[in-house]
């Protein structure tokens, strides 16, 4: 097919990706195709880790890094050192909807971007809240933690916006000025962890040791580190029933019983009359200093 002036070959169109609802190869790429223009902004000029599943979700899928040599030419990259592998790698950065339909066609599903662009790689976006349900917490006690950090974060006339991550866990986004180091944002959300932790023991665990864990949410506050990654909003995740990561307004995210009902046919509906929630995401930045300075304080 031919992508803004680029032919693309899809390869195996008919090739069933997901079993149940089935899921072609082609209903995949019309799916992209429709919500590229929503899902381009959040990826511009970020570092991207793929995970392709080329023979569907019931087959191993494999990790990217290194951009691999078969590449066509027009796609960019960007080198970068890695201080964790100790080598120089290059990385894919999907700017536009060829690029993305390519790798599509690759049997790429989601798309992981980095939360720094490559101008300022060492200052993040946004300071993200990772809640993830450890064995027999439910999504209700994840709403609930979510609200909790919400209500805090009003204190300082902060925002944050949250998307389902597509599994079991919940994704919050506070927007930010480029001006904090990943250090900082780090030790922003494994303070505010702690804080609540202090409040809410039965609910919300900081402790890594499995046991400590049990029945609770844990706040995974190691993601806002330069380099590590989680799936982009309107990703399609390799599970059962194709969830997506899908934005939702807090008016709503009380009311969700489970995240895998957001699938490709539900979220095209959506954004047809509600777009791209998670647009303020881009376009809002916040200082969090006051926040830091009492936190500093309360710890």
């Amino acid at each position: 097919m031919e992508v803004e002036g680029r032919e693309i070959q899809i390869t195996h169109p008919d090739k069933l990706l997901f079993p149940d609802p089935p899921l072609k190869k082609r209903e995949i790429v019309d799916y992209f195709l429709e919500i590229g223009p929503l899902l381009l902004p959040h990826l511009q000029e970020r570092p991207l880790t793929l995970w392709p599943f080329p023979e569907g979700i019931e087959s191993p899928g494999y990790i990217i890094k290194q951009a691999p040599k078969y590449l066509p030419s027009w796609i960019r990259t960007w080198s970068h050192y890695s201080e964790g592998r100790g080598d120089l790698i290059s990385w894919v950065i999907a700017g536009d909807l060829p690029s993305l339909i390519f790798l599509v066609n690759l049997g790429c599903l989601d798309f992981h971007p980095w939360l720094s662009r490559i101008d300022l790689p060492d200052n993040p976006d946004f300071v993200v809240f990772d809640l993830d349900p450890e064995p027999d917490a439910s999504f209700k006690d994840l709403i609930k933690v979510a609200l909790l950090i919400k209500e805090l974060l009003a204190r300082w006339d902060l925002e944050v916006f949250p998307k389902t991550s597509g599994g079991r866990g919940l994704h919050l986004f506070l927007p930010i000025e480029r001006i904090y180091s990943f250090e900082i944002t780090r030790k922003f959300v494994q303070t505010i962890s702690q804080l609540l932790d202090s409040k809410f023991p039965n609910l919300i665990a900081t402790e890594w040791k499995k046991e400590e864990r049990q029945g609770k949410v844990r706040i995974d506050f190691a993601q806002n580190s330069q380099g590590r990654t989680m799936a982009s909003v309107y990703s399609i995740r390799p599970r059962p029933g194709a969830p997506v990561s899908c934005p939702l307004n807090w008016e709503e995210l009380e009311k969700v019983n489970s995240p895998e009902d957001f699938n490709p046919r539900v979220v095209l509906k959506r954004v047809k009359t509600s777009g791209d929630l998670f647009l303020p995401t881009i376009e809002k930045k916040q200082k969090v200093d006051t926040a830091l300075k009492e936190l500093e304080v309360i710890a």
